[in-house]
């Protein structure tokens, strides 16, 4: 009797340990992806209270469209009761770590070689600059005069692509990816991209599914134009 309810409790133990070995391996793949969501949901108001509420329910949904899942498949979803918190501790741990690429170089507020939420908005035009720059690509800000709604215009192998740069604390509207199609446009471009630090508004994704207009996080940037031009 006593052998029966040792091994019960090491099948017990064996089918916990492989729920969260799927949990885990999920979250730490999802790691990149978790900390750019991090950094565009978790907020700071003008009193400096953080807003996490919109963060949670991110949680909530990886977990929902991921993690469930994954359980299902193996026939483990009655492991999630029991894992659940641990999970969730463990996003919140991952996507707290800085994305790769965040800085380039810890400097003070304001320069271009590391991000901050309250840097000069020229400075992160020149901080995407030098991500491109970093994934081989030759970018020249345009400046305070633009160029027909471009704030980048970056050139590699052959290839030309139109960039505009929003320092946003809220969604991202339509007006930038209007903006950016026309300079694509203007410069006969390869391609065009709005990149911020906040997400995008239903209409201006809508908008940019339509006009081929790509939308990114400035995490996404380098790895994406390394891609397009393979």
């Amino acid at each position: 009797m006593i052998g029966f309810f040792v091994l019960r409790a090491r099948r017990r133990a064996a089918r916990e340990s492989r729920a969260w070995g799927i949990i885990d391996k999920e979250i730490r793949d999802q790691a990149t992806a978790l900390q750019i969501r991090r950094l565009q949901l978790v907020t700071t108001d003008a009193y400096g209270t953080i807003h996490l509420t919109k963060w949670a329910k991110e949680i909530g949904y990886f977990c929902n469209t991921r993690i469930l899942p994954l359980l299902q498949v193996e026939g483990l979803t009655d492991q999630w009761p029991l894992l659940k918190a641990r999970a969730e501790a463990r996003i919140e741990e991952i996507a707290q770590r800085t994305p790769p690429g965040a800085i380039l170089n810890q400097k003070p507020l304001s320069d271009p070689r590391v991000f901050d939420p309250q840097m000069d908005p020229f400075d992160y035009e020149r901080h995407c600059a030098l991500l491109l720059e970093q994934a081989g690509w030759d970018a020249r800000v345009t400046q305070a005069s633009g160029d027909q709604g471009a704030d980048i215009i970056a050139t590699k192998g052959g290839r030309k692509i139109v960039v505009q740069c929003k320092l946003y604390s809220q969604p991202v509207g339509n007006k930038a990816v209007q903006e950016v199609y026309t300079a694509k446009q203007h410069q006969q471009a390869d391609a065009a991209i709005v990149v911020s630090n906040a997400g995008y508004t239903i209409p201006a994704r809508q908008l940019a599914a339509t006009t081929g207009v790509h939308l990114l996080h400035h995490q996404e940037l380098a790895s994406f134009c390394e891609r397009l031009a393979a």
